[in-house]
């Protein structure tokens, strides 16, 4: 299995994650941002994917990524507004403290805080995202 689908596969196991209406699960896509304020996007951030190298070839890599989504945007709102904050902040910590059991992976973590990142004018959806990463071993 490709890294990420395995990525993929352990995020969807997120409690805080918003299951769209009709289904069972959540949706994470890849690459793909959908106006539904209830679905997930990985998108890959290009970096050096060694961040350690043995002199056997071995080594650690990392997979950098960030993890968006397009939530309902308040605008002046503040209290919706922070609600989409808070869930990043939800999600940082689980992410942190939940090792997926997944061969040669080391850990995950948040690069970043959540953030809000774009809305598009006249718009009431906004995206917001948090940067992370994940160890493996080689």
């Amino acid at each position: 299995m490709a890294k990420i689908d395995e990525l993929r596969t352990f995020l969807m196991t997120c409690p805080f994650l918003e299951i769209p209406k009709e289904q069972i699960v959540p949706t994470v896509y890849v690459d793909h941002l959908s106006e539904n304020p209830s679905v997930y996007t990985i998108n890959i951030i290009p970096t050096q994917p060694f961040v350690r190298k043995y002199v056997d070839g071995g080594g650690v890599k990392q997979l950098t990524f960030v993890f968006r989504s397009a939530k309902i945007y308040g605008g002046p709102d503040i209290v919706q507004n922070i609600s989409n904050i808070a869930f990043y902040e939800r999600f940082a910590e689980w992410v942190t403290t939940n090792k997926p059991d997944i061969k040669d992976w080391i850990k995950v973590e948040t690069l970043t805080e959540g953030y809000f990142f774009d809305v598009a004018q006249g718009e009431d959806k906004a995206s917001y995202q948090i940067q992370c990463r994940v160890l493996y071993s080689v």
